[in-house]
Formats: structure tokens, sequence, C-alpha cells
């Protein structure tokens, strides 16, 4: 799993994601698991994961990742009550994934690398988007 941004899910635990040790192991990489909503005790993360886990932004700390960053605070959405996961200039998350892009757009259809690495998330803050000029 790359470049997934998890978010807005309702579960009885583990509203983003429920790991079962039980499946077999996958990867994750570069993905936001953020405001999530469930009736049990974590709302983004429960169990926990048997597999490689790297770079991941979520309300908790996963604690397995070997390279990159855990990252427990708010990955800075511009609108999540709106339902717009993208994110602001000022978000942990940017330019800071690994590796190469899986593709070569974001689910905007923007390119996927714009600055000095990948932001986290399935999408790609594009700067000059995000600027706004005035114009008198």
């Amino acid at each position: 799993i790359r470049n997934c941004t998890i978010t807005g899910n309702v579960g009885s635990d583990g509203g983003g994601l429920n790991w079962q040790s039980s499946y077999p192991a996958q990867g994750m990489c570069d993905c936001i698991i953020r405001g999530n909503i469930t009736t049990g005790t974590n709302p983004d993360l429960s169990g926990t994961p048997s597999t490689k886990v790297t770079n991941v932004c979520s309300s908790v700390a996963i604690g397995v990742n070997t390279t990159g960053r855990d990252l427990t605070q708010d990955p800075g959405f511009k609108a999540p009550q709106q339902g717009n996961y993208r994110l602001r200039l000022s978000s942990p998350c940017r330019d800071c994934a690994w590796g190469v892009p899986p593709t070569q757009v974001d689910l905007d259809g923007n390119p996927r690398l714009f600055g000095k690495r990948m932001d986290l998330g399935c999408y790609e803050l594009n700067a000059r988007s995000a600027m706004i000029f005035l114009v008198r």
C-alpha cells in the first residue's frame, strides 16, 4: 500500500485500518491514516502489523517501522470537514516520503513529485496552486 490517504471511515475498532495477524503480510509506505471514527479504542489503527510499515502519519505511533518516520501530529489537511484531504503548506507530511513515486501523477492528476521528495498520502502539494495572488 503506497501513498494512500485513509480517512473519514467508521468501524467498530480501527476505523481506518484493522491489522489482522491471520492475513498475509502486506507492506505500507508513505500513507496518512487519520480522522477515522470507532466505537473501540483506536480510531485510526487497531491491531499489530506483522509487516514493514514506513513513513506513516496516524494518530497513534505504529512502532514497527524500520526506516523513515512515524508521524503522530496532525497531517494538516486543507478542509477535512468538507472532504478536502489535500495538504496545507504547513503540513508535516510534505516532502517526507521515501523512494520512487509509484505513479507519475497523484489522485488529482498533478505531477507526483513536486519539491525535494513526494508528500505522504494521495495528493502532492503543488505550491504554485496553493499561492494566492492579489492584483489591484
